[in-house]
């Protein structure tokens, strides 16, 4: 046997095997006892595609001969690999795999040295969901295929709302109108949740309630930045004169706070300019407060209060507590008719929602010859 110092292939293989058996006996040693300390949320959907946050009690391994370094981490669910898995130090985040409702072991392994397991549950279409996975979304007025809306002026108004997902995966986009009213138990246990096709465009039909409504939908956030949305308004007696307009639904992160302006909207004698104030949160019965003042001058030209409501209660059981909510909104169909001394000119409208987080408001400015709609909104 050669025991040459500084170089040779006998010193070097010898040495290799030497530190690979130290190696693998300081691993033994530390992570033996490795173990998850959470997961958050313990909840998704059989759908899969929800992120879940794990942290362990030991740090993850890297390989550091990448660059940049990359941490080694695996994490199966019920024995399916995670769609998705990254992480750093104590933390990792996986995409769930879409799999049978039920309660399964999450396991996580780093560098293949098992880092413990814990409990994960997979919730079919009625069961429990973490709105940490969920993006609201506030579709401002939508009304149910088939259904119009007689407005003024021999007008008839419809909308219709588009949807494109383009994600190579199915995305949850839900909102069950009919468990506000009466909530069936599911008989059977794991369908999905209404979902986005991958690569797809759909047109999104809510359930017929009654009236012109406000919804909200839930949006699943892992691949929420894939997905955008067309909501139209129209008058459809007056086709032929104006295609009609597009009105933004609005994502989450638009949500204002309780107090907002809308700005520059034209008061004139040929319009009439509607405001709907919308509370995400579904705060049934509390009070806004609006104020119209001159763009030009800054003068208070008129205040009232009104009054935000669901046009439909949510029933008081626990399928209806995870779907979500109507918006709860109110309106004021003609500024001109609610704020007498308005004169024409330029305004802006200042809303203060009372008892809320968040608010949203839009005014639509509608020319009382064509139909053709404006709209100002909060930006």
């Amino acid at each position: 046997m050669s025991w040459t110092l500084c170089r040779g292939a006998p010193y070097s293989d010898f040495m290799k095997r030497i530190f690979l058996a130290l190696a693998i006996a300081f691993l033994s040693l530390n992570v033996s006892a490795a173990a998850i300390t959470s997961i958050s949320p313990p909840a998704g959907t059989v759908s899969g595609g929800d992120t879940i946050v794990i942290t362990v009690d030991t740090p993850l391994h890297s390989c550091q001969i990448c660059s940049p370094p990359v941490v080694l981490a695996a994490v199966t669910f019920g024995g399916v690999p995670a769609r998705l898995v990254s992480g750093f130090g104590n933390t990792i985040f996986a995409v769930t795999p879409p799999h049978a409702a039920g309660t399964v072991a999450v396991a996580v392994s780093s560098a293949d040295v098992p880092y413990g397991t814990a409990q994960f549950t997979f919730a079919g279409w009625g069961g429990p969901i973490s709105q940490s996975n969920y993006e609201r979304i506030l579709v401002p007025l939508a009304l149910p295929a088939g259904r119009i809306v007689p407005g003024a002026f021999g007008s008839q108004w419809t909308t219709e709302m588009w949807v494109s997902n383009r994600s190579e995966f199915s995305v949850d986009l839900f909102n069950d109108v009919s468990c506000t009213v009466v909530c069936p138990q599911f008989l059977v246990a794991d369908p999905p949740y209404p979902q986005l096709a991958p690569k797809s465009v759909t047109k999104v039909e809510p359930l017929d309630a009654g009236g012109g409504v406000a919804f909200v939908y839930y949006l699943q956030k892992t691949y929420a930045n894939d997905v955008s949305f067309s909501l139209h308004v129209a008058d459809v007696s007056r086709s032929k004169e104006n295609a009609g307009t597009e009105l933004g639904v609005v994502r989450e992160h638009d949500f204002r706070g309780p107090e907002f302006d809308i700005l520059n909207v034209p008061i004139d004698d040929v319009s009439r300019a509607a405001l709907r104030v919308y509370d995400p949160d579904s705060h049934n019965g509390i009070f806004a407060d609006v104020s119209v003042y001159s763009m030009t001058t800054g003068a208070l030209l008129g205040s009232t209060t009104v009054t935000m409501q669901l046009p439909v209660p949510r029933a008081a059981t626990t399928n209806a507590m995870v779907v979500p909510p109507f918006a709860t909104f109110a309106q004021l169909a003609d500024l001109r008719a609610a704020f007498p001394s308005l004169t024409a000119g330029r305004v802006r409208v200042n809303i203060q929602a009372r008892g809320t987080a968040h608010a949203w408001a839009f005014v639509s400015v509608t020319n009382n010859a064509t139909q053709l709609i404006t709209t100002y909104r909060p930006e």
